[in-house]
């Protein structure tokens, strides 16, 4: 387990971080439901957020490159009407 802060190694009872003195969020629990079913309660990390953050800037990305390919054909279009 890794604090979500400074992402040093914690000791899976540790209920605050040695290194950086961050509070310990618990891990995922399964929480009891009324009528007797488990489900899972998660906590959102650090790593979720960098996930969530990697896909829109690769979202960006690929509208960038769709605008480019896009200008380059209609300049390429007027440059060039016979080709």
């Amino acid at each position: 387990m890794y604090c979500n802060h400074c992402g040093g190694a914690l000791n899976p009872e540790a209920q605050i971080c040695s290194a950086c003195g961050e509070r310990v969020l618990p891990g995922p629990r399964m929480a009891q439901a009324r009528d007797g079913a488990s489900m899972a309660v998660v906590v959102r990390g650090r790593v979720q957020r960098h996930i969530g953050l990697l896909s829109a800037l690769w979202l960006a990305n690929g509208i960038l490159r769709l605008l480019e390919v896009c200008s380059f054909t209609f300049i390429g279009h007027m440059l060039f009407p016979r080709v």
